[in-house]
């Protein structure tokens, strides 16, 4: 029997209890065996929403920890950098594409929006569900064949109304406490921007877990930065983080000392990469704003981001490698906002070296194989089991064997 693959896109501005349960309710009642959902990349009918980078990094809180069947994608802002239109139809239409044949693709909407009519100013509406048989879920207010609501009666214009006068301690108890979350740390980091500096996967899964943390972002092309066809955003950065392949670094890295220092910036702007092997002060890293004045420093997720899917966002439980002094390490600090790390200050090349290469084999999930393997020999071996090696039997890595950095 074919799959069936729910999409349950929306504004998520913010998520709320109706969003998290819904998932589950279509999974309970048989009607999906597997739900994506999909925070809107901007509102096909032009109402306002907040940032996108906002609303997927709230989304994804409030999934955390969820079904397994259930993920949250960022489709819609691949889509949107391809020249898309964000119509429900394209969406489901490249869901379709990236499904193994024979994937039964379904939409989910309200009943509210076919009650009103309101999906008949959705573009080819008709072609909409020939294809892809809409599951109406039952809104309060709007029963369907006789069925009424069975999730809370919530809106997110009541959370955001709510918000926005000041009422937040007489909210409900089943509002989503992510949200009171997230607004707490706007509240306490507003006007707080990070630039992120390059593409490739560290960056399209960084700006997101910033804007969690409560950071405004900006992205800027590495590329057209050192060709001089970037202009720095007007709003000056609580830091920089450059996320540029590791050959690019010290290109990357003279342009943006050229640009800031054009633009007058202060040199106690902290700028960091997410380099495992390279020190920050080196010529092969940031040596070219480290004579600037600036605090450099390394920001270094310590996890596979190459193949991660959109329902494993890494970054989110990765430990962190951190080498940081003075200014750069309480930014650092702030960044990871409690998340664990390890110190990397003062590693020479050499073990900057062996400690990316010992978190290569972890991060491609080389070590758990390797153990399961020796335990299955032990097994079935007669030998007598290897001894474990003495204190002084080999060589470590300075400085990763001790306390983690933010301990």
């Amino acid at each position: 029997m074919p799959e069936t693959l729910a999409v349950f896109g929306g504004s998520f501005d913010p998520p709320h209890l109706g969003h998290v349960l819904l998932p589950r309710w279509l999974l309970a009642r048989g009607l999906a065996d597997r739900v994506l959902v999909v925070p809107t990349w901007r509102h096909a009918l032009g109402k306002a929403s907040s940032p996108y980078l906002w609303r997927l990094a709230w989304t994804r809180m409030a999934l955390r920890g969820g079904h397994p069947a259930v993920s949250v994608s960022d489709l819609e802002s691949r889509l949107a950098a391809e020249g898309g239109r964000g119509t429900s139809l394209e969406l489901l239409s490249a869901v379709a594409r990236r499904e193994p044949p024979g994937t039964r693709v379904r939409l989910v909407v309200g009943s509210d929006i076919v009650a009103t009519g309101e999906h008949r100013r959705w573009h080819r509406w008709d072609e909409l569900e020939r294809r892809f048989d809409p599951i109406i879920v039952p809104r309060a207010g709007y029963p369907v064949g006789g069925e009424v609501a069975a999730l809370p009666e919530v809106a997110s214009t009541w959370v955001r109304e709510r918000v926005r006068v000041g009422a937040w301690p007489e909210v409900r108890p089943w509002i989503p406490q992510v949200v009171e979350r997230w607004y707490g740390r706007r509240a306490r980091r507003a006007g707080r921007w990070v630039w992120l500096v390059g593409g490739g996967h560290v960056a399209t899964h960084a700006g997101p877990w910033l804007a969690e943390r409560g950071f405004d972002v900006r992205v800027l092309g590495a590329r057209s930065l050192v060709s001089g066809g970037e202009a720095l955003p007007r709003e000056e950065p609580a830091a920089v983080w450059i996320t540029a392949r590791d050959p690019a670094l010290p290109g990357v890295a003279e342009a943006l000392a050229r640009a800031l220092d054009a633009r007058g910036v202060t040199t106690d702007l902290p700028v960091f990469h997410a380099a495992g092997a390279i020190p920050a002060r080196s010529e092969r890293g940031l040596a070219a704003l480290a004579a600037r004045g600036h605090p450099v420093g390394t920001l270094h997720p310590i996890c596979s981001l190459r193949g991660e899917r959109d329902d494993s966002p890494h970054l989110w439980r990765a430990t962190y490698g951190v080498e940081a002094e003075g200014a750069a390490r309480e930014v650092a600090r702030e960044l990871l906002d409690g998340q664990p790390s390890l110190d990397l200050t003062g590693l020479d090349r050499q073990a900057r070296l062996a400690y990316h290469a010992a978190c290569a084999l972890v991060a491609n999930h080389l070590f758990e194989p390797l153990q399961a393997s020796a335990a299955v020999l032990a097994e079935l071996s007669t030998l007598p089991p290897a001894q474990e090696p003495s204190a002084d039997a080999g060589a470590s890595v300075e400085g990763t064997g001790g306390p983690a950095w933010a301990g």
